[in-house]
Parts: structure tokens; C-alpha cells; sequence
């Protein structure tokens, strides 16, 4: 089936140096504030006020001006020709989207543009602790995988790494089914990454927006509804819609009881952008017990 990867394409060539692309593959990183103006602080404590919760890593334009960034990126690599962008759903619907629809439209004047399609994936059942197996809810259409030349995954944010890895297997062995091929190349792209995963099954062909610390951040994803009731209180929230950001990467008030040791050296690196350097202002969500 080798003769599916012979591109018909109008290649145009890239605008961006070779220095320029390689500056603009380097993800963004939470802590450094070596370029953050005044003004920019000032907004992030700002968001983080009206928002509710201790603090922003990155405002809204900052995550639209990186995600831009990366529409470029693609652009000028030429990774995006005859690829489908398999977004994973719930999670990376918003990022996914945003981001996809900023490629495509710099590739709508060539042939073999590429294709959006979704996976939707569950990796935390009806709670947030990583189910081993990862379940697969929705595979990405047969057709459209027959046409492909390459699968690139998006997501929203990267922690372990195994929801990626989970479903670059999966997607691989539905191509290897319906071709006899067991070598579709597949690539990654998150919105954000904790910088904990090992991505080297992926190769080079992995870009990430934004590094954040361990703990729990808000990003802009649509993870499916979790109710928690606040200890010693009458009070129930919802933790994935109150902790869903309008395009702002926060760190959540609410937090796994693992990543409590994460939190001072994060909060005290933060500084005066942090809202609190209080512990007791964070909801820690007790570790699961064993069956």
C-alpha cells in the first residue's frame, strides 16, 4: 500500500528560516518571565482575579498567538499535506479545532489539504485517575483513514503521555486492518505538555504549544462532567466545568493529593502572580483507594 503516500501536492516553499521555524518549535515555558512586560503581569493577576482561581500561566492571547504559531510551523514544514488531524475528544475539541482550522486555512489552496477528524477517548472514566486500558468510543472513519498519508493527533494537554501513545497504537493497527500496512506514520501535536513523557515513538513529528508544571492546570478543553462534594460542606461542584478556562491556561484550585508536594515551589516560582501561597485554598481530591 505504499503507493497511498505519494503526495499530488503544490508545494509552496516556506516563508520562515530554518532558525525561524526551529525558534518557534520550542514550546513556551510556564516559568519564564525573561520577556513578560509589566503589563502582561498585571493581566495574569487580572485573570486570575476574575476567573477564580490561583493563578494564570498564560492570558488568552498568548495561547492564540502560540497557537498561530504553530499553524505556521506546520505550514512552512509542509507536515500538513494529505495528514489527518485526529482530535481527541472530549479533551482537545477546543485546542483542536482552533488550531486545525488555522492550518487548513493556510492549506486551502493546495491539493491533498488535509482532513479533521475525531477520536473520542476516555482514559478516566468517572473519575480523574488514568484508567490503564484506555477505552476508544469513537475511531476515526474508515474512508478517511484509507486516504491518508499520516495521522497527527491533537490534544489538548499531555501528562504521562499514555493517552498519546494508547492511540497512536490504536490508530496504527485500524490502518495495518484495513491496508496490510503496519507503518502509518503518526504524529502529535498538544496544546500544552507537563514535560513528564517520554513522545520518542513519535519521532521528530511532535510540536507542544506550552509547558506547565505537574499539578492539575485549566486549560480550554471539554472534559465530561465529575461532581465533587466539598468536605464538611453542603457544597458540590463540578470539577471540569469549573475548572475549563475561556482559552487562559490557569493552575486549578482543585488538585490530585499527589501533586500537593508540587505546589509550594510552583506557587513560590509564580510570585506575586499567584493569588495565594496558602495550601488550605486549594481542594486536594484524596488519593483512590485500592479495590
Amino acid at each position: 500500500m505504499s503507493g497511498l503516500r505519494n503526495l499530488n501536492t503544490a508545494r509552496t516553499p516556506s516563508r520562515l528560516s530554518a532558525e525561524d521555524i526551529e525558534r518557534l518549535r520550542e514550546p513556551k515555558r510556564w516559568d519564564d518571565f525573561s520577556k513578560e512586560t509589566a503589563a502582561l503581569k498585571a493581566r495574569k493577576i487580572k485573570d486570575a482575579k476574575r476567573l477564580g482561581v490561583p493563578a494564570v500561566y498564560f492570558t488568552k492571547g498568548q495561547v492564540q498567538d502560540r497557537t498561530r504559531e504553530l499553524s505556521k510551523v506546520e505550514y512552512a514544514t509542509q507536515q500538513q499535506f494529505g495528514n489527518i488531524y485526529a482530535i481527541l475528544l472530549d479533551g482537545g475539541a477546543l485546542f483542536g479545532l482552533d488550531y486545525t482550522r488555522q492550518v487548513r486555512a493556510r492549506s486551502s489552496h493546495v491539493t491533498n489539504s488535509p482532513v479533521v477528524e475525531y477520536m473520542k477517548v476516555s482514559r478516566l472514566g468517572d473519575e480523574q485517575t488514568g484508567l490503564e486500558v484506555m477505552e476508544i468510543i469513537l475511531a476515526l472513519q474508515a474512508k478517511a483513514l484509507l486516504k491518508a498519508t499520516k495521522v497527527t493527533l491533537v490534544d489538548e494537554v499531555g501528562d504521562m503521555g499514555e493517552t498519546a501513545h494508547q492511540a497512536r497504537t490504536f490508530v496504527r493497527a485500524q490502518y495495518e486492518d484495513l491496508t496490510g500496512d503496519p507503518d502509518l506514520p503518526v504524529g502529535l501535536r498538544l496544546g500544552s505538555d507537563k514535560g513528564l513523557a517520554n513522545y520518542a515513538l513519535f519521532g521528530s513529528d511532535v510540536q507542544i504549544g506550552f509547558y506547565i508544571p505537574p499539578p492539575w492546570g485549566s486549560c480550554w478543553g471539554m472534559d465530561g462532567k465529575w461532581e465533587y462534594m466539598i468536605p464538611d460542606t453542603e457544597k458540590k461542584i463540578i470539577l471540569n466545568e469549573v475548572n475549563r478556562m475561556d482559552g487562559e491556561i490557569a493552575l486549578s484550585r482543585v488538585q490530585k493529593e499527589e501533586y500537593r508536594e508540587y505546589l509550594p515551589e510552583v506557587l513560590d516560582t509564580l510570585g506575586d502572580r499567584a493569588l495565594t501561597h496558602d495550601l488550605d485554598d486549594f481542594i486536594f481530591l484524596p488519593a483512590k483507594k485500592a479495590a
